[in-house]
């Protein structure tokens, strides 16, 4: 602690005199200034005879950074005259080899902003790495040692399709462990790292010479424009086990020194589709499987159509749209929804799907054939290839008002009353009716009198009318539906589906009976002219329930595709 002190005091006493004692420089210095690829130096950047703040390197995006910036202070004496220099230090390994001039470095101190001169630094072309040599070891034979080696799965590929890029390390020496000091980047690309991608250590004999073949990394590159895309260097830090003149080293633990390893840069050419893309062309681009199929193919004139469009492949997933296309003039097509897209590994590529939602709104009743086609472009055939939909046979009835139940079916196929006698039960149910609506309206006025003549003995007392009942808040229908889906667990999940879609319906259209049946609910919907789409989608949620609960139907690639149904009508519903 006393030490402590005593070094704090001088370094006040040394700050305090620092202007008189010498002259104030900022200088640049680079050690080794000669170098090969593969090897590191030292640039640093010396303050002396002041202090300084606001520090800034010159560019340095030439280099990796291995270690930096650090910042050192010390306080010296020479020849009785105190001395304060402060050190701002980069350890730097050159991305390739050539003539660098580094800019230079300012700081701002108490006599202004000062700035370095630039530096030179020269590296020379070499394959592999230069050891650092120390005392008693033996000098490593650089690329005969260990090197990196870069492969592509292809030389050359299309706009958005995928290129697979492995880094693997070859070794004949003992390495203790190796980690990436910069990752590779793509240029012109968009590239994903496959994270469970492996390959199993080998032997390789290269030459004659045996190798250990360890793969380090694998990336699914997606070109976007064509030309060629630069896989830039990955910067590797090695630590390799060395041997040395002394029997005893190593009798405990081996030594190890550190070596830094650049591979080289490559490309892959790109290439440009070809012309004469078809107007129903997808954008898919490599290979692609195309499934189209309607959710049912017997509706209303008041329902939509749903088409479910899945495109499953290993290209760019982004690149894959809907193109503009009219598939009937029967019906009212709606913009496209995108409802699901995910990417996962497979047999070490990446595999995309991506699932578009299709409404058709009919026009009138009848039955309709809807054909359709898509194109994507075949990359191992090179050229674009369609596939043929249908034609789907879509029976549209009449629009119904409300949902009948078994009863009601049984009764109006055994009972259906005859023209004369339809004419008198109507006569008769106009005159019943005109009859309560008179007798209706005058009950009404002479209950309205007698309210009026009611005298309130105590006027501080406030009535409240009973006819506004206490609003209930609403349940979020979508509340509780995760855990099922995460879980996959369709049972459980429709059966929730169901009971929160109908209980928030009850509440939300405020129908008094509060165990209306789903036909009930329908109905109220139809007659009080709610948009067409949304009790499409109610419909379809009320049949896939029935059919996974009660006919034991399996739905659970709908899962996703409910809830995203659920969210929409909740919207329009507050909306």
């Amino acid at each position: 602690m006393k030490h402590r002190i005593l070094l704090y005091l001088l370094l006040l006493l040394a700050t305090s005199g620092f202007s008189q004692s010498g002259k104030v420089s900022f200088f640049a210095t680079a050690e080794p200034a000669t170098i090969q690829t593969g090897e590191s130096f030292t640039l640093s950047f010396t303050l002396s005879n002041t202090s300084g703040s606001d520090f800034i390197p010159p560019d340095l995006h030439d280099f990796t950074v291995i270690n930096g910036p650090n910042r050192s202070v010390s306080v010296q004496s020479i020849n009785g005259a105190w001395k304060q220099v402060t050190e701002y230090s980069f350890t730097l390994m050159p991305k390739r080899a050539g003539h660098f001039n580094i800019g230079p470095a300012t700081i701002v101190t108490k006599k202004g902003s000062l700035e370095t001169q630039p530096v030179d630094v020269v590296v020379n072309d070499a394959s592999g790495i230069a050891s650092m040599p120390q005392k008693g070891l033996k000098k490593a034979d650089g690329k005969k040692d260990f090197f990196v080696e870069v492969v592509t799965d292809k030389s050359s590929a299309y706009t958005g399709e995928q290129v697979l890029v492995d880094f693997v390390f070859y070794t004949r020496v003992s390495v203790q462990d190796f980690r990436i000091m910069e990752e590779p980047t793509f240029g012109g690309a968009y590239a994903q790292e496959l994270q469970y991608y492996e390959e199993p250590q080998s032997q390789v004999d290269i030459n004659g010479t045996g190798f250990i073949r360890k793969h380090i990394k694998r990336y699914a590159v997606f070109p976007q424009e064509s030309g060629k895309t630069e896989i830039q260097p990955m910067t590797l830090e090695v630590n390799v086990f060395t041997d040395t003149n002394d029997p005893f080293s190593g009798f405990f633990r081996r030594e190890t020194e550190t070596k830094y390893f650049t591979t080289e840069k490559s490309f892959f050419k790109v290439e440009t589709l070809p012309d004469g893309a078809p107007k129903n062309f997808l954008g898919a681009v490599g290979n692609w499987n195309l499934e189209l199929s309607p959710v049912s193919t017997h509706i209303s004139k008041n329902d939509a159509l749903t088409l479910l469009l899945t495109v499953t492949g290993d290209g760019d997933i982004k690149n894959v749209q809907m193109p503009n296309m009219k598939l009937s003039y029967d019906f009212e097509m709606y913009a496209p929804k995108t409802v699901e897209e995910n990417t996962s590994e497979k047999n070490g590529r990446l595999v995309s799907k991506k699932v578009f939602e299709i409404m058709l709104l009919p026009k009138a009743e009848g039955t309709f054939s809807i054909p359709a086609e898509y194109s994507w472009f075949d990359t191992t055939k090179k050229h674009f290839e369609s596939k043929m939909f249908g034609p789907f046979s879509i029976v549209v009835n009449k629009a119904i008002p409300h949902e009948s139940t078994e009863d009601d079916q049984s009764t109006d196929s055994t009972s259906a009353p005859v023209p004369a006698l339809k004419k008198y039960l109507a006569v008769f149910a106009g005159i019943v009716i005109l009859g309560t609506l008179i007798w209706s309206i005058f009950f009404i006025r002479a209950k309205k009198k007698t309210t009026q003549n009611v005298v309130i003995k105590d006027s501080n007392q406030v009535t409240i009318p009973t006819t506004f009942k206490q609003s209930v808040a609403i349940a979020d229908p979508v509340k509780g539906l995760q855990v099922y889906l995460n879980n996959a667990d369709q049972e459980k999940f429709y059966s929730q589906l169901q009971k929160n879609l109908t209980t928030f319906l009850i509440q939300k259209l405020q129908i008094q009976n509060p165990n209306a049946s789903q036909g009930e609910i329908i109905s109220h919907l139809e007659k009080t002219g709610h948009d067409t789409v949304m009790i499409s989608k109610i419909k379809t949620i009320f049949t896939n329930c029935e059919q996974v609960l009660y006919a034991g139907f399996d739905k659970s690639a709908m899962m996703l595709l409910m809830v995203e149904h659920l969210e929409d009508i909740k919207n329009r519903l507050n909306t």
